[in-house]
């Protein structure tokens, strides 16, 4: 779970309020000829605040309602982080590669908002510990021949505690009064185990690669929810909110991927085969399954002549459900939010075509780009959410036949006359599929993007060089009706070269959401000057940051079930001087 987890779509240095330190440690080191080990170690604290306020309107008939949140979130965080990386040369053919990662953290986010008017305070202690070890040995036969042998093991554990001193949910528990306190404990825990050799085949006109291994994968959530009354009387929620879930997978698995070409032709097929055994027990037993999964695919490079190449692949793909949609009972994401998975193991069979065409090269003056994607998901994951104003309960329904396609064209020409390049891009993009939402049945939900641009800049190679663009990006979501959103975001780049030791850039952009009531543009410029006393030794840098001095940044979405608005508080006009010395 998390708490204010949503960012507006600005660099950070817009909106993070924060105060962070930084100390690592790095060396490499060489024992002897045959060995090489390098180490990297790092210590990170953070102090960070997040100031947001929003509007959430709720529309499905015949219910609606709006929800406003005004949210100060600080967010405390220590972690450091290692790897180690060893090479051995065992002989001229034969060599011994091991790669180690660590990380460790420790998080107290904590939020004070009002939702509705209505003071909340929530609070969210978490831990992470992560190790990741693998141990690869690769053996060069001859020139095109090699042999790998690769072992792996993970390790991944991550407690977390929230308190929230706010009881929203007198529908769902009336037998409970007087609460003023929520507790959730969980504690998610992850061990893997692999093994698996390669072995690669190359000549000029093919390759040919083999894998097979056994993979294990172990893991575990516990999670419990409780409340505490003003008698400070801890009471359980009940078993329908308390998880226990116990998940192991084991992956047996050969794949083989093989390329020919023929001229200017390259063709590639590839197969994956795997054998899984699944146990899934949520405490009422466990439930065993072995599927036997076959994903095969196929792919054409032609490259037509010097100036057009074409590329297109096919592939009918099976995945596994993700842990996260597997344990069976509720589990509190946020505030007001409660999530649970099928509680059972489910696999999801599609289809997936995807086509390029490219005209002309890199540094060719014309380049064309256009490429098609379709997806077509015979069996996927849908929701059937219960929405009300106080909290909203998810759970996932498997569905069949959702198709999602885009088609996606940039053109790219060098103007010699002004020594400019001007591109030109677009993109659409569909997604059909089905939702249940407060009973409503299956809603036919149709979602289409249309994003068009351009962009021109200069290569002037003098004292003043520039970089401008627009992009417009439209949204229509159908459900029983229209729902439309158009945005668009502008800049205009400016690059000064007065002298060879000083440089300024200024940075101008605009961002607007035309479905906001009020200030649907908000204008942003900074300015970087560069001054190098010393070439490549000592150099002087200032910056000034919004200029404009905007105090916030609003944005707005839309989905089908209504829309979101958000306004983000941002850092006020300040001016940096800094300086780079290079030993």
């Amino acid at each position: 779970m998390g708490i204010g987890e949503t960012k507006p779509e600005l660099k950070e240095s817009r909106h993070h309020f924060n105060n962070a330190e930084l100390a690592s440690l790095n060396g490499i080191y060489h024992p002897n000829k045959n060995l090489k080990i390098k180490g990297l170690f790092f210590i990170t604290t953070d102090e960070n605040t997040l100031f947001q306020n929003s509007l959430e309107r709720f529309s499905q008939p015949p219910s609606s309602f709006i929800n406003s949140e005004d949210y100060i979130l600080r967010k405390n965080s220590f972690a450091g982080s290692g790897k180690w990386d060893a090479i051995y040369n065992l002989g001229k053919k034969d060599q011994l590669e091991y790669n180690g990662r660590y990380h460790f953290g420790r998080f107290n986010n904590g939020s004070i908002l009002l939702f509705n008017k209505e003071s909340i305070h929530e609070n969210l202690k978490s831990r992470s510990n992560y190790t990741d070890h693998r141990l690869t040995y690769t053996n060069k036969i001859n020139a095109g021949n090699a042999l790998q042998l690769t072992g792996r093991y993970i390790s991944d554990t991550k407690p977390q505690d929230y308190v929230v001193d706010t009881f929203l949910y007198g529908e769902l528990f009336p037998d409970f009064y007087d609460i003023v306190l929520v507790t959730q404990n969980s504690r998610h825990q992850m061990r893997f185990l692999g093994f698996e050799g390669s072995y690669f085949i190359n000549t000029p006109k093919s390759n040919f690669k083999l894998r097979a291994g056994i993979a294990q994968k172990k893991s575990r959530l516990y999670s419990t929810l409780f409340f505490t009354d003003n008698n400070n009387i801890t009471y359980d929620a009940g078993i329908d909110y308390n998880n226990r879930l116990n998940y192991d997978l084991k992956d047996f698995y050969l794949n083989t991927h093989y390329k020919f070409s023929i001229k200017n032709v390259a063709l590639r097929s590839g197969l994956e085969l795997h054998q899984f055994h699944v146990n899934t027990d949520n405490g009422g037993g466990i439930a065993k399954s072995t599927p036997i999964t076959a994903i095969p695919s196929i792919g054409l490079s032609w490259q037509i002549n010097k100036k057009n190449r074409l590329l297109s692949s096919y592939k009918f793909s099976t995945e596994n459900i993700p842990f996260e949609q597997v344990y069976q009972r509720y589990l509190l994401s946020n505030y007001r939010n409660f999530r649970r998975g099928f509680g059972t193991f489910e696999q999801f069979r599609g289809n997936m075509f995807v086509t390029t065409y490219v005209l002309g090269n890199w540094s060719d003056s014309l380049l064309v780009n256009s490429s098609f994607f379709y997806n077509k998901d015979h069996d996927y994951i849908s929701s059937n959410s219960i929405v009300q104003p106080n909290y909203q309960l998810y759970s996932p329904i498997k569905l069949k036949d959702r198709e999602f396609y885009s088609l996606n064209f940039s053109v790219d020409r060098f103007i010699e006359q002004i020594s400019s390049n001007f591109k030109i891009n677009g993109s659409i993009s569909s997604n059909e599929m089905q939702n249940i939402v407060n009973t409503s049945g299956l809603r036919p939900i149709k979602a289409k993007t249309y994003s068009y641009g351009g962009e021109l800049r200069s290569a002037f190679n003098g004292f003043l060089d520039f970089h401008l663009g627009t992009i417009w990006t439209e949204s229509v979501v159908t459900v029983s009706q229209k729902n439309r959103n158009t945005n668009n975001y502008s800049f205009l780049d400016i690059d000064l070269n007065i002298s060879n030791k000083l440089s300024i850039e200024i940075k101008n952009e605009r961002y607007y959401f035309g479905n906001l009531p009020v200030d649907k543009s908000t204008y942003f410029s900074d300015l970087n000057a560069r001054y190098d006393i010393l070439k490549n030794k000592l150099r002087i840098k200032l910056l000034f940051s919004n200029i404009f001095n905007n105090d916030t940044y609003s944005t707005l979405n839309i989905s089908d079930t209504g829309s979101y608005s958000a306004s983000y508080r941002l850092l006020p006009r300040y001016l940096l001087l800094s300086m780079d010395y290079r030993f």
